[in-house]
């Protein structure tokens, strides 16, 4: 006759001991899932962030370095003078300037502006009026970057920073903290306007009456954060079209 052995389970400590290994060990798991969701949301929220801005800054260089470009042929010499200073898409309406957004003024803080205003021959029509699609713009708005897309302009009219239509650059989640424009001289100095030659007589000061050659070079900084995450990102732009005109 075969003698059967008795089976035993695990006593009441050992069950307690195994339990509480269970349970770090699965907290061990959690925690480490926890810190890899977390380490990929942040990764996520820098490159979210790193994309708005870079883009964004970007978009704009690009931009600004078209304004006053139309597609008509422009020399310096003086026998073409009256055609590329009578250039419309730097009038008095069209020209490249700097505002400050808040009251439309061109009173920005330390020659620091947050928004800026341009036109260019995007049709290739020679005319910016035409169809209100030359006119173009960027602010800071809401703790966003704002783009102007198109709103008619009529020669005279003031283009600035609250006509037209304008729609966001960056995303919601994208909180644009900063976002200035100035002009600067060749060292990267600010400066209060652009820098002008007198081509009359080879002097650095316009006069009445003097042809007068105005060149814009741009500092751009834009600043953001997403989270916990901040970044600023900057560039200098030297607009392409020079600034050709009669002083009054």
């Amino acid at each position: 006759m075969l003698k059967r052995t008795r089976q035993q389970g695990f006593s009441l400590p050992e069950l307690l001991i195994a339990m509480v290994l269970g349970v770090l060990l699965v907290s061990a798991v959690i925690n480490a899932y926890l810190a890899t969701l977390n380490s990929t949301n942040q990764n996520n929220q820098q490159a979210q962030l790193n994309h708005n801005l870079r883009a964004s800054l970007d978009l704009i260089s690009s931009e600004l370095k078209r304004a006053g470009g139309i597609v008509r042929p422009l020399a310096l010499d003086s026998a073409q003078f009256s055609q590329y200073g009578s250039n419309p898409f730097m009038d008095s309406t069209s020209n490249l300037t700097l505002w400050n957004a808040a009251d439309n003024t061109l009173n920005c803080t330390n020659n620091l502006c947050d928004c800026v205003t341009y036109s260019y021959d995007r049709n290739l029509d020679g005319d910016p009026y035409n169809g209100g699609m030359n006119h173009f713009g960027f602010k800071l708005q809401n703790k966003g970057l704002k783009m102007r897309k198109g709103g008619a302009v009529a020669p005279g009219d003031v283009l600035n920073c609250s006509n037209g239509q304008w729609e966001g650059l960056t995303e919601d989640e994208v909180e644009i903290t900063s976002f200035t424009l100035s002009y600067i001289n060749a060292a990267g100095t600010v400066i209060a306007a652009p820098e002008q030659l007198d081509i009359t007589n080879t002097d650095t000061t316009c006069e009445s009456g003097t042809n007068c050659l105005e060149t814009r070079n741009i500092a751009i900084s834009i600043t953001g954060s997403v989270g916990d995450y901040s970044l600023t990102v900057s560039n200098r732009v030297r607009v392409r079209n020079d600034r050709l005109f009669t002083v009054p």
